[in-house]
């Protein structure tokens, strides 16, 4: 498996369109002398802008942990007492697997600067682990690589404990398919998105099916935050908006 650092170059369309994704409305404003652009993009895009920030961070967590998982199991695939420990502890390791991606979740989330509402928070984590779930499928397909089998299941089994407890009630299942409803809208865009920035990732021939899968989808997905929150601290250092 390919070293994740021996390739940043690919790091740079990510990036880019990540910072593109920000800057555009944040120009509308400043060729805007009326000061109408600046109201709608304050109220209405740069919300939105955030959301999609939180679902980028929920499906970058999710399978940063899922490849070192992987990883763990390919890099000592050869080495008897590791594999041994590994297959004893699996339940173990997948917790802990679970438990690195929600940390990195808050870290990445709080780095960011994100004010929800814990429910809109809540929703939108759901929403981000349903599409890293996809992407985790996606992946478990095209590469046929059974290390994920542990961790769809892991994941399924959170997302269905999300919906379904021992205390659930059809308003509070209804509540929740309403609050992922609301931003549902995303998911096909991020789909479009993050394809497109694998594509033109891969500009040099690289075979988008290839074994490293796992790592062409973190790049797409860390370089846009990447780019992002580069776009993020030059509004704060023009003071375009707040």
């Amino acid at each position: 498996m390919e070293n994740f650092f021996g390739s940043l170059i690919f790091f740079i369309p990510a990036i880019l369109n990540g910072m593109i994704f920000y800057c555009v409305p944040l120009i509308l404003v400043i060729i805007d002398s009326s000061g109408n652009m600046k109201r709608l993009i304050s109220v209405k895009v740069i919300p939105q802008i955030a959301k999609f920030e939180e679902l980028l961070i929920s499906v970058l967590a999710i399978l940063i942990a899922a490849f070192l998982y992987d990883y763990s199991n390919y890099e000592f695939k050869g080495i008897t007492i590791i594999n041994n420990f590994i297959g004893k502890y699996e339940g173990i390791i997948l917790l802990i697997v679970v438990l690195l991606s929600v940390v990195l979740m808050n870290i990445l989330s709080h780095k960011f600067e994100h004010d929800f509402e814990s429910d809109k928070k809540s929703s939108l984590r759901l929403l981000g682990s349903i599409f890293a779930l996809c992407n985790l499928i996606v992946i478990r397909i095209i590469t046929n690589n059974s290390s994920y089998d542990s961790v769809l299941i892991c994941y399924i089994c959170i997302i269905l404990g999300r919906f379904i407890s021992f205390d659930i009630n059809l308003k509070a299942f209804l509540e929740t398919l309403k609050g992922i409803g609301k931003d549902f809208v995303m998911f096909p865009i991020m789909s479009i998105y993050i394809f497109g920035i694998m594509l033109i990732s891969n500009y040099n021939g690289v075979d988008i099916f290839a074994e490293n899968l796992i790592l062409q989808f973190i790049r797409a997905y860390a370089g846009t935050l990447m780019g992002l929150h580069v776009a993020r601290k030059i509004n704060r250092e023009m003071g375009i908006l707040k």
